[in-house]
């Protein structure tokens, strides 16, 4: 019995269904729905899978051409169709991807919707059943007609959707026999919300005994709801973190920020200066002493790029932060927005204990760090907003730079 979760968002929680046993996991490839998820992080999610753990991803009415190149960014084993795909669209497929299953999926309204499927399935290798919607294409939450398909048996297998939820899978399991019948798929029946699925419910089919299923699984630590944390003895390899870190720095690398992005990061700028400015100089920690040596000038424009520019954000934020790409929760980008941000105060006083002794001072100074941790707030929106590296490194490059050449700073730290 085939178990497919489908809808999945979250690179935490797509590994962590994996890990309780699902077969199979379904990503959603239509940017109209709430449930879509970008090639980019499907591949974040399905490259530390076994290969045993079928990777689907869910298309409707697109090109062949888009098609392909979604399932060679995404690696993906399997699409499944829930448009209006003809038996010729699907032999054409086919020819493109010989070594991908392809999934015909149709929305039943009626029983004359299952002499279609019967066309279909000497076209594709397996059949989904959804409930039909008039509006939508699935995920609807919707139980099909189970009665419709007392008589179904089409010549591949088939998975069964629509309203399952793990309250009602063994009703829709014992209800087929001896019909090609192989799995289910479920979706809203396992969330919370639209794309973020409840680890609860998933863990609640292990209750059940689903035949042929992987579940459950021995020595399983689940059900931790929603939980980040690694199961021992898991298949996994312990390389997974350092795979998601050099994806972040990758991805941070090569996202160009867009017109919004920018027009953003100078609102934050003008924000940054509205607020920090005026507590500055009254505080006296700030004073007007204007650089003019070109030495000096053309020095600290350069430095200040590499460090703190690029090296403070792609550790403060790009490696700690969870990228837009990632579909984390409010909750987590809450999270490690503080732990990043407290890190990134705290780094200022021990450098200047250890390592840079000759901004101990400043670097201690009350003013310093409020300014310091308004700067970091500044630049993990912009980075949060960007899912680009290069608007915070921006921002904090041109904080410090002015302050070195113009509000004080290069006189605190050289004298």
């Amino acid at each position: 019995m085939r178990v497919k979760i489908c809808g999945i968002t979250k690179v935490e929680q797509g590994i962590a269904i994996a890990r309780l046993g699902a077969q199979a996991l379904g990503f959603i490839c239509v940017r109209a729905s709430p449930r879509y998820v970008s090639p980019e992080t499907i591949r974040l999610i399905v490259e530390p899978l076994p290969a045993n753990i079928d990777r689907i991803g869910v298309f409707a009415n697109t090109t062949i051409e888009n098609l392909c190149q979604v399932v060679a960014a995404s690696n993906l084993s399997g699409v499944q169709l829930h448009g209006d795909e003809t038996a010729e669209y699907c032999d054409r497929l086919r020819e493109f991807l010989p070594t991908i299953e392809i999934i015909k999926a149709l929305r039943v309204k009626t029983p004359e919707t299952l002499d279609i499927a019967n066309i279909y399935a000497v076209h594709v290798d397996t059949l989904l059943l959804d409930a039909y919607h008039p509006e939508q294409l699935g995920g609807t939450g919707k139980t099909l007609d189970w009665q419709i398909l007392a008589e179904f048996r089409p010549k591949c297998p088939w998975l069964l959707a629509g309203g399952l939820r793990p309250d009602n899978v063994l009703n829709a399991i014992g209800s087929f026999a001896d019909n090609n019948f192989s799995g289910i798929d479920l979706s809203s029946g396992v969330e919370i919300s639209p794309g973020d699925k409840d680890l609860t419910k998933v863990a609640h089919l292990s209750q059940f005994p689903i035949p042929n299923s992987q579940f459950p699984i021995p020595n399983s630590q689940f059900p931790i709801p929603n939980s980040q944390f690694p199961i021992p003895n898991s298949q996994f390899p312990m390389t997974n973190e350092l795979a998601l870190l050099a994806h972040r720095v990758s991805i941070a690398f090569l996202t160009m920020p867009d017109r919004t992005d920018w027009l953003v990061a100078a609102m934050l700028v003008v924000t940054y200066s509205a607020i920090g400015l005026p507590i500055g100089f009254w505080s006296g920690f700030l004073q007007i002493d204007v650089q003019t040596s070109r030495r000096t000038i053309l020095g600290v424009t350069v430095g200040c790029l590499l460090s703190p520019g690029i090296t403070e954000e792609i550790f403060f934020r790009v490696l700690m932060l969870p990228h837009k790409q990632e579909n984390a929760s409010v909750l987590m980008l809450w999270f490690w927005g503080c732990v990043s941000l407290a890190l990134f105060v705290v780094y200022h006083p021990l450098n200047g204990l250890t390592f840079y002794p000759v901004g101990r001072e400043t670097f201690l100074n009350p003013v310093f760090l409020l300014l310091a941790a308004l700067l970091g707030a500044m630049c993990a929106l912009a980075y949060l907003q960007s899912g680009s590296l290069w608007p915070p490194v921006a921002i904090h490059w041109l904080a410090v730079t002015v302050w070195l050449l113009i509000l004080g700073g290069y006189r605190r730290l050289y004298g």
